[in-house]
């Protein structure tokens, strides 16, 4: 479990999280709390990197608390993960734009995902002021979630969707859309007007996941 702390990281500040998960392990690991990203006093951006490492048979659930960014905030986030080729694993990231009554800073995110030394996802993408409503970008959603499903996670999703390699649609005011990686992973997108919509879609794209106990099962 991560503990975050009343408020930040704040402008200027540099975090790192590193996690390696052994051989044959089963981890599930959430946060105590929201992270709120804050503005620092000159300016500065903050960033946070984190590094994830699972190794072959192991399975990792990471799944914590929604990421706020403030009002004025610069915030840069990458998620870099090192894969077996036969790990399972369930990612996801939520991020809320602006808290209740004010606008959004800005955040850019980056996730890389290497499985068995071969590249499976490069993406980034950049939200926040000034044109984080405009058609260009998402709309008028505060809350953006992604969910990456890599093994049996992935495996069971297809099965459960009819083996659709790109779909997308529309669940309690959530838009969303699916699409399968070079290795059979899923990355998966959604965007809402709010986070609870939000959260309950990433409740329904992670199934049996949802409980940490179900997730070892699919091992």
């Amino acid at each position: 479990m991560c503990v975050s702390t009343a408020a930040g990281p704040l402008g200027g500040d540099s975090l790192c999280v590193e996690a390696t998960i052994g051989p044959g392990a089963y981890a599930s690991i959430g946060s105590t709390g929201a992270t709120v990203v804050l503005p620092g006093q000159w300016g500065e951006p903050s960033s946070y990197l984190l590094a994830l490492d699972v190794g072959p048979g192991a399975t990792l659930r990471w799944a914590p608390e929604p990421t706020v960014i403030a009002k004025g905030a610069q915030h840069r986030m990458a998620t870099r993960l090192t894969l077996a080729d036969n790990c399972n694993v369930v990612l996801v990231d939520e991020m809320v734009l602006g808290r209740h009554g004010e606008q959004p800073g800005t955040c850019a995110q980056r996730i890389d995902v290497v499985r068995g030394d071969r590249p499976i996802l490069r993406n980034g993408f950049v939200v926040g002021a000034p044109g984080w409503n405009g058609p260009a970008g998402i709309g008028t959603a505060r809350g953006v979630a992604q969910v990456l499903l890599i093994g049996a996670p992935a495996q069971h999703w297809l099965s459960s969707h009819g083996g659709a390699t790109a779909i997308g649609g529309h669940a309690e005011d959530c838009r969303w859309s699916a699409s399968t990686l070079v290795d059979g992973s899923i990355l998966l997108t959604g965007i809402s007007p709010g986070i609870e919509p939000l959260r309950n879609w990433v409740k329904w794209v992670t199934g049996p996941a949802n409980e940490a106990r179900n997730c070892a099962a699919w091992v």
